[in-house]
């Protein structure tokens, strides 16, 4: 089977470069290359026979990008000759090609053809020939986008099959193809009545197959039909299949703690363990997941991690030496601790370790350097082990010493901190804002996902909308900026975004997003969503 594209050492074999001098000075070139009809080969020809097609201009011409650019529907199959002489292009078939009877070629150039001074492109560049008695000229439009971010996807392959069986995407080239813009958009002219199977693909390995495990792959639900009466435009959404999940690095050479890397991130995974009597804490972070333990006997134990029903596995812990760890480890705050607060927030200090108790009468907070201890509280945060939070009524503009005497905080180790001090202000709330989010036209029996990101992509929240039609929140005293809403239609309630899947005829989850308005200091934004 030949496909068109032509690897890049073989290029000089099939163009001929001619060493043209641009000439220099004068108004600048902005017009592209015109066809001469006179001097090219006739397009629009019917019960055409195999023969070489010349396409000349009225300037000289440099070809360019051939590999990816020229791309011939229905695909040939044996590779063609494509050289360039002068300001004529020529497009010469193999010997060994057989045209297919009764069918419209298109022969697209893409931006292929370019002038030779300024590189402007001969615009919209077909052949088309026909080798029955008339030429075909239904045709099937659209868009691509991203399933996940909703933004066109450029240099995809939309492809139509008259074979409708489901494996004809593995097995067979397709009838008819082209590829999308920058915008995302394709359009497949000159095709015939009849009824096809539509697929948009990443063709990574330049095959037209879906092959590859990392292959983008949209398909339309249905078959359809294309007659003298019917208009076809379609909005194809591109997912790359869900990977099943595997560890790909594996950290056990460290007493009280292993980490494990992920070849994604392991959302939904459960973690549990062959209890010996340690303590086990879990950490994750994007890909990564660090398990912190501490045993209380001196011998090895297993890790037992599961997700759905896809993905099982062991991680053998093996036993090491407790006593040298605990003799060189120490507990510490993390740098970069904020130097101003809200001071609706309870203040956070981050540790290396994970947390296990904490003395707030060891917590001492001076305001406005005055020497009198305050009274504070301690807590840990549920959702982050190694996070400490001292509440605490700050008052705005006033400046704050936090203390943590010795002994204040230990962690799983049994490891206590030494003495840590940190100075802040507490913001005016003026400096803040108020958002108050409004969901409209929720299905009542569907499961959803609400993520707020902040405008570094940050997700500050994630909510889980059920059973509802309309749903609300406010946010009080957030940082100015813009901000972002993702709402996800969760079909199988595992609280995550699932991809679609081709065997399984599964689209991708409906994602809708939402770009906020700036967030201004002391402002109420009212944020309103529908789905409707």
């Amino acid at each position: 089977m030949w496909k068109l594209f032509i690897p890049i050492p073989f290029l000089c074999l099939f163009i001929a470069c001619a060493t043209q001098v641009a000439p220099k000075g004068g108004p600048k070139d902005e017009q592209p290359p015109i066809l001469d009809t006179l001097a090219s080969t006739a397009s629009l020809q019917t019960n055409f026979e195999k023969k070489r097609i010349e396409l000349s201009f009225d300037e000289w011409v440099q070809l360019n990008d051939v590999f990816n650019q020229v791309v011939v529907s229905p695909p040939l199959e044996h590779r063609p000759k494509i050289v360039l002489r002068g300001r004529t292009v020529r497009f010469e078939f193999d010997e060994e090609e057989v045209l297919k009877e009764k069918t419209t070629y298109t022969i697209n150039f893409g931006e292929a053809v370019k002038d030779l001074t300024e590189g402007n492109v001969a615009k919209d560049l077909r052949y088309v020939f026909s080798t029955g008695d008339f030429i075909d000229s239904l045709e099937v439009s659209g868009r691509v986008v991203d399933a996940f971010t909703a933004k066109p996807s450029e240099n995809v392959l939309v492809m139509l099959y008259e074979n409708l069986a489901d494996s004809v995407v593995r097995t067979q080239r397709p009838y008819y193809f082209a590829k999308t813009d920058k915008q995302g958009a394709f359009r497949i002219q000159n095709v015939k009545a009849s009824t096809f199977k539509v697929f948009a693909l990443v063709d990574q390995n330049f095959n037209y197959l879906f092959d590859v495990e990392n292959e983008q792959i949209a398909f339309a639900e249905e078959a359809i039909v294309l007659n003298d009466s019917a208009r076809i435009k379609l909005k194809l959404l591109l997912f790359e299949e869900t990977k099943p999940l595997q560890i790909i690095e594996e950290e056990t050479d460290q007493y009280g703690r292993v980490k494990l890397v992920f070849n994604q991130e392991p959302k939904g995974l459960q973690a549990s363990y062959e209890s010996i009597g340690q303590t086990v804490v879990y950490d994750y972070d994007q890909d990564t997941l660090n398990v912190w333990y501490q045993n209380t006997e001196d011998r090895s134990w297993n890790l037992y991690l599961q997700q759905d029903t896809s993905f099982f596995d062991t991680t053998f812990v093996k036993s090491l030496d407790r006593e040298a760890f605990e003799k060189t480890t120490k507990l510490q705050a993390k740098k970069g601790l904020a130097s101003t607060h809200n001071p609706t927030k309870a203040f956070p200090i981050a540790f290396n370790h994970p947390l296990m108790t904490f003395d707030t009468s060891l917590l001492r907070i001076y305001e406005d350097s005055v020497g009198v201890r305050l009274a504070g509280t301690l807590n840990m945060d549920a959702a982050q082990e190694k996070t400490l939070k001292i509440k605490f009524p700050w008052k705005e503009n006033r400046t704050y010493l936090v203390q943590l005497l010795p002994g204040a905080v230990q962690d799983i180790y049994g490891v206590a901190n030494d003495s840590i001090f940190h100075t802040f202000i507490a913001s005016a709330l003026k400096t803040f804002g108020n958002m108050k989010i409004e969901l409209a036209g929720l299905a009542p029996e569907s499961n959803y996902v609400l993520q707020l990101f902040n405008a570094k992509d940050v997700l500050i929240e994630e909510m889980y909308p059920q059973g509802v039609d309309n749903f609300s929140k406010t946010f009080s005293a957030m940082p100015v900026g813009e901000y972002k809403l993702v709402l996800i239609e969760d079909l199988n309630n595992n609280q995550r975004w699932d991809p679609g899947n081709y065997d399984q005829k599964l689209q991708p989850e409906k994602i809708y997003t939402k770009q906020t308005e700036k967030l201004r200091a002391n402002w109420d934004l009212e944020v309103s969503m529908s789905i409707e």
